[in-house]
């Protein structure tokens, strides 16, 4: 059913007159929802979270445990690093889990429970940030695909540094909308500040942020020089607080010669066209061999039907509206590139690109909305909503929930726990006996 969705979608585009996307999210083309409904809703999106919190996976996988083993050292032992496992992974995630487990203690409900909570906080961020530069009517929407689309709930079911990155990057927007709106001096400064220590802080969550941080530079540039003051000491207020601490984690991470980064800049482009496993998984689904998981969808796409033909219309939305196509096609090729330089081996690397597909989506749902009689909006976006979550609770609930029916067959283990503590022991005993030491007694 979704073959003939883009061509009716391109029908009903001719349809749609050209003018700047400004004029579609600041109208407001929904009826004004209650305190109460707003509750409702984000009840909902609480309950699909933490529904089956410890049994929709069966058990941890590699890199779960792996994230737990480590944050129990830190929680137990005060074993601090910059950098874990042989990956060289940046380290805020299993410091936050550590001091999860400190305060709620070490089982599988706190391991699941927090990417579940920060997940669900995701949606708030993005829902006040939004109100910031746009109408409550696309807020409520865009803010409601983050809540219900199956690729924010499913990543928020595992313990992992990708999840955090969405959580971190919906708290960066938040912050990035405060910038923009404030006025107050005093308070322009705090927030450029903060933003920049935020930005910072991001290469600390995992090792795709960099393409955030470098857009986010961009946004922050521009806004600089679009105003007319030239404010460069605002800009200096942001920038400098997240290149310090860039370059604290860079150095640590050239120091160790760390993991991800060493194999980027020894093999660049090495698996471009493996690469391509990441855009297909976007939305027709993962052409990896089906014994490797690497946190892919297992039935479509990250985005259905309904929702990859909305896509589409957003993106020809912007397109028409005066946003050049290779302008749009650069941002997203900025997104996927960490994936596309890393072989396309973990769909995580491209989890960054999330926020903005679902804005596109939004972006088509309010303008396919705001062509319809008012007195059938309300149906037609219940029907979409209704249908769109069906097929995401069945892919979440009932497809991947499947798999652990028959985990040898579906989830085949490559890095496991014992490997990552053998690491530890070897990394310090080369430090004391040297780089052979381990073959002396051969």
């Amino acid at each position: 059913c979704a073959l003939p969705i883009p061509s009716v979608v391109a029908w009903m585009m001719l349809k749609v007159k050209r003018g700047f996307p400004s004029q579609l999210t600041q109208a407001e083309f929904l009826p004004s929802v209650p305190m109460w409904g707003l509750g409702l809703l984000a009840g909902a999106a609480f309950f699909l979270r933490f529904h089956h919190l410890t049994t929709l996976s069966l058990w941890p996988l590699e890199d779960e445990a792996m994230n737990g083993y480590y944050a129990i050292e830190l929680a137990e032992k005060g074993n601090w690093q910059f950098l874990y496992d042989f990956s060289g992974m940046p380290p805020l995630y299993v410091w936050c889990l550590a001091l999860f487990f400190k305060l709620f203690g070490i089982s599988l409900w706190t391991l699941w429970f927090l990417p579940a909570l920060l997940s669900f906080l995701a949606v708030a961020l993005v829902y006040r940030g939004a109100l910031q530069f746009f109408s409550k009517s696309f807020s409520l929407l865009f803010a409601g695909l983050i809540a219900f689309s199956f690729w924010p709930l499913y990543v928020g079911r595992f313990s992992l540094q990708g999840g955090f990155l969405i959580f971190w990057e919906c708290l960066t927007f938040y912050l990035l909308a405060y910038y923009w709106k404030t006025s107050n001096e005093k308070l322009k400064i705090r927030a450029a500040l903060l933003l920049g220590f935020c930005s910072g802080a991001g290469f600390y969550t995992f090792t795709s942020w960099a393409v955030v941080a470098f857009l986010l530079t961009l946004v922050v540039f521009g806004e600089t020089i679009w105003k007319g003051k030239q404010r460069w000491d605002l800009f200096y207020y942001f920038f400098l607080p997240e290149a310090a601490l860039f370059l604290l984690l860079a150095t640590v991470t050239a120091l160790q010669k760390g993991g991800h980064f060493q194999y980027v800049l020894q093999n660049p482009f090495g698996g471009s066209l493996n690469g391509l496993n990441d855009f297909c998984s976007l939305f027709w689904g993962s052409r990896l061999p089906p014994n490797l998981f690497a946190y892919r969808p297992f039935w479509g796409g990250f985005l259905n039907p309904i929702l990859g033909a909305l896509c589409f219309w957003g993106s020809l939305f912007l397109c028409r509206s005066g946003l050049s196509p290779w302008k749009l096609g650069g941002l997203f090729f900025i997104l996927i590139l960490p994936g596309f330089l890393t072989g396309g081996l973990d769909s995580h690397r491209i989890i960054q690109v999330m926020p903005f597909l679902l804005f596109a989506v939004a972006i088509g749902l309010a303008s396919l909305l705001s062509i319809l009689p008012k007195s059938s909006r309300i149906i037609i976006l219940g029907a979409c909503a209704v249908f769109s979550l069906g097929l995401d609770s069945h892919h979440l609930f009932g497809v991947y929930h499947s798999l652990w029916a028959h985990p040898d067959e579906n989830v085949e283990g490559y890095k496991p726990v014992e490997r990552g503590r053998a690491f530890e022991l070897l990394k310090d005993l080369e430090k004391e006996q040297g780089l052979g030491y381990v073959l002396s007694d051969l």
